[in-house]
């Protein structure tokens, strides 16, 4: 109802607001349109530009795509659904606590590719993690929850344009085997700006749904509904265009994003309410100044630090505040002319650490210090400081000339150097195995450890400090030629790479060609790649992990008394954190094959394009193994550990048609792509069914097969839907003064082999027991509306609603979950933007 009333007051306010303004008009009163909102209101362009010819993997979303698109949460990737080629995750909607509090960038498959082997760059500087993204737990003890693909992003508020790359890729782009996306923040204008935005959702704003599924199962087991997630989510900031002289202009933008999540603790304790955030700041300062007509140079700074905080239910004063974000810097000349060059030194660093408490005590809650819960231990403290970062300095350059009309010649060269660490400042320890006694006597200070008359905690973990550190050299030079004879264009290239970490000297040949049919503005073009993927130190950090004790302690008797001293302590087991170790690593790569046929359809542009990519020597882990370490003094430890292997594989076929249009006052774009995706693993940390590893039998329509032929016959499960469509449409109406768009995605049903938990005995061979399982299809709707409430000398006031999921419908309606049973249905965010 809150929802309701928001909207139906937005739609009056803006209407009242246009009608306001045209009364002004005919009476003649002074009102005055501004330059900016007039020459952005003539037209509306069309939603996407799809690259045609050898560039037929090239789309772009410009500035005023991303002004009428963008959710309210201002996350850039989220544009990227029109895309036919991006996958994203099929849990987005799922209403859990966490997720609704995480406002980190959506992660995205891009041809099939792993979510966290995409190129993401900002304005030319690379922002991929390469530490561990794999981990979205904040409560692990061992890793950390900050890093995510990206290891830093910005506001939409703050950008340009966004460019991405999925096929037929320029030689200019390596280091990945799904897709490069380029971020472009905007440019400082040449005369004075000022905008300021404010926008704002909650649960009061958002409709909650409940699969059948998961009602079916709270009324079999006779229990009530959970209480809904209830949330406050903020989104503000402000943009300042200086020009500094008619040659040198700059920008200064910041923008924050908060949200404020209640969560609960477990029964035993009380399930009291407790408050816990996220907020993602960015700082920009970019700068341009003519040093000639022809020279120009740049500068920018970001600074886009991340927090959350976390607590487990089952413990108190557990907080975990986690970091995540970072600091981007660049400087760069480029030059147009007969040879055009660029030349750029940037610097990127991400800090991914936390801060929790030191020591964790489960304590017996018969006692008095550890009554504050009703299970027979009671938990308090945390799991360690954790400090981890990942530090870039990068220099590249790149020429581009003509030899005469009909070809052009481009090249460059980039370096990279890359420094990774992760420190626990202290040891961290967890006390348990409490002794309830009235007779024990604690010698000194032991903290929460000991209480004379009370208890005595008589084992401790011990995570050791340690300050990991893993540096890395990357080297890359390409050399491209394009030719142009007639109606025939070809595009030869080649890119050299080597990563002082795996040590390989790898080239990816780029090969693509294109032909326009005579009489007609019809092209088609084929294209032959190979991208490499970057290497990984998750890996190389977890194998100097050091290893980790348990130590244990016994009263003395004394009088009557048991005494309990810190001098009792004794080492009672040695444990190897569990390594990855590297073996000769082949870098991952991706061979491709497409097709594509563009031209003008219906008054737009359409294309048709089909990839076809294997996948090879993708990371994936070994089963885990174990061996018998001698320590010399008689006793032995057990070292468990994994081996990080190439037995990883993706299989992608997809085809897809996309057209887009504009209509002057409106544009529409269509998309829809059909693709099989088969990978060995989810991701790096999982085993992949390999020839290598024993085969487990697998019985499913009561024939036998292995693990390694069920994966054969498999979809991928997630990043994957093989049926993908979708429509956007963006308007602008009285007299420019409304701007709205609808868009509509749907992605498709599909069925997987998976298994049943159940075992079979067949012939004296016991088989895991496999069946069909359905994976419906699902629609989202999303419409975002912008009124100009006021427009005048002294600038432009607009009211913005951007609703999510307008037709209130279920994410995911197999879904099912008795902690976390709530999706997201319809919720909108409500904002204002002034202009000036």
């Amino acid at each position: 109802m809150k929802m309701q009333t928001a909207l139906i007051a937005i739609a009056a306010a803006s209407l009242w607001g246009g009608a306001a303004q045209a009364q002004q008009a005919q009476e003649g009163e002074e009102a005055e349109e501004l330059p900016e909102a007039l020459a952005e209101g003539e037209r509306v362009d069309a939603p996407v530009e799809l690259g045609t010819g050898v560039d037929s993997g090239v789309t772009r979303i410009e500035r005023q795509d991303v002004e009428l698109r963008s959710p309210g949460s201002g996350d850039v990737n989220e544009l990227l659904k029109i895309l036919p080629t991006a996958q994203f995750d099929r849990n987005q909607g799922i209403a859990t606590r966490d997720s609704i509090q995480d406002i980190r960038p959506a992660e995205i498959s891009i041809s099939g590719g792993h979510y966290y082997e995409n190129n993401f760059t900002v304005d030319g500087i690379d922002v991929n993690s390469r530490l561990d993204v794999t981990n979205d737990n904040p409560q692990n003890l061992f890793e950390l929850a900050g890093p995510s693909a990206q290891a830093l992003w910005v506001d939409s508020e703050l950008v340009e344009s966004l460019t991405v790359l999925d096929s037929n890729v320029s030689a200019e782009y390596g280091n990945f085997t799904g897709g490069t996306v380029e971020v472009k923040t905007r440019d400082p204008r040449r005369v004075l700006g000022v905008t300021a935005t404010l926008s704002h959702t909650n649960d009061g704003l958002s409709h909650y749904k409940i699969s059948r599924a998961a009602r079916d199962a709270f009324e079999d087991a006779g229990e009530e509904l959970p209480q809904s997630p209830e949330f406050d989510k903020w989104r503000y900031g402000a943009t300042i265009d200086l020009p500094v002289t008619e040659d040198a202009a700059l920008l200064l933008g910041y923008n924050r994003s908060e949200a404020w999540v209640v969560h609960y603790s477990g029964a035993n304790y009380g399930s009291k309410a407790r408050q816990f955030r996220s907020i993602s700041d960015n700082f920009l300062v970019k700068g341009l100044y003519d040093i000639a007509p022809d020279t120009k140079l740049t500068g920018q700074f970001v600074y886009s630090p991340y927090s959350s905080t976390s607590s487990t239910p089952v413990a108190v004063n557990s907080t975990v505040d986690t970091h995540g974000g970072g600091i981007t810097a660049k400087l760069g000349l480029e030059h147009d002319g007969d040879i055009s060059w660029k030349l750029s030194g940037g610097y990127s660093h991400s800090d991914t650490g936390r801060e929790a408490e030191q020591f964790h005590y489960s304590i017996d809650s018969s006692t008095g210090a550890g009554d504050f819960c009703d299970s027979s231990n009671c938990s308090t403290g945390g799991i360690g400081d954790f400090d981890q970062s990942q530090n870039s300095y990068i220099l590249d350059a790149s020429f581009d000339t003509f030899v005469g009309s009909a070809l052009q010649l481009r090249g460059g060269v980039d370096y990279e150097h890359i420094d990774a660490a992760n420190t626990r400042p202290e040891e961290a320890r967890m006390y348990s195995r409490a002794q309830v006694d009235p007779d024990i006597v604690c010698v000194g200070d032991q903290g929460l450890a000991c209480e004379t008359g009370s208890y005595a905690l008589t084992q401790y973990n011990v995570y050791p400090e340690h300050d990991i550190e893993v540096s890395l050299d990357s080297v890359g030079a390409w050399a491209e030629a394009l030719l142009e004879v007639d109606a025939l264009t070809l595009r030869g290239g080649v890119r050299y790479d080597y990563e002082s970490f795996l040590g390989n000297h790898v080239f990816a040949p780029r090969l693509a060609a294109s032909y326009r049919v005579p009489g007609s503005d019809v092209e088609i073009s084929l294209g032959a790649n190979r991208y490499y993927g970057r290497s990984m130190v998750t890996y190389a950090i977890r194998e100097q992990v050091p290893d980790w004790t348990l130590w244990r302690r016994t009263g003395t008797a004394s009088g009557g008394s048991i005494v309990y001293s810190d001098d009792d302590w004794y080492l009672y087991r040695v444990s190897s954190a569990t390594g990855y170790s590297d073996s000769d690593l082949a870098t991952p790569y991706s061979d491709e094959l497409t097709a594509a046929v563009s031209g003008k359809v219906l008054g737009g542009t359409a294309r048709l394009k089909g990839i076809l990519r294997n996948g090879e020597n993708q990371f994936a882990r070994s089963p885990q193994q174990s061996e018998e370490v001698d320590n010399g003094d008689g006793t032995t430890t057990t070292r468990r550990f994994y081996e990080m292997t190439n037995a990883g594989t993706v299989r992608y076929r997809g085809v897809s048609l996309e057209w887009t249009r504009s209509f002057g006052k409106h544009a529409l774009s269509l998309s829809a792509n059909y693709s099989k995706t088969k990978r060995s693993n989810p991701d790096y940390t999982a085993n992949a069914d390999h020839w290598l590893y024993e085969e487990e039998p697998v019985l499913y329509e009561g024939k036998a097969y292995t693990t390694f032929e069920i994966r054969d016959l498999n979809q991928a499960l997630n990043f994957a839907s093989p049926i993908l469509a979708n429509a956007t449409w963006s308007s602008r109406w009285l007299d420019d003064r409304l701007s709205t768009n609808l868009s509509v995605h749907y992605r498709g049903s599909f069925d997987r082999i998976e298994d049943t938990g159940i075992n079979q005995t067949v012939d004296g061979v016991r088989y895991d027991v496999f069946e069909l399982a359905h994976y419906p299809d699902s629609v989202d709707v999303d419409l975002n509306v912008q009124a100009e409430v006021v427009r005048s000398r002294y600038g432009t006031l607009v009211l913005d609603a951007r609703v999510i999921n307008l037709l209130d419908s279920v994410p995911a309606t197999d879904y099912v979950s008795t902690n976390d049973p709530y999706q997201l249905g319809r919720s909108a965010w409500v904002g204002a933007k002034f202009r000036f």
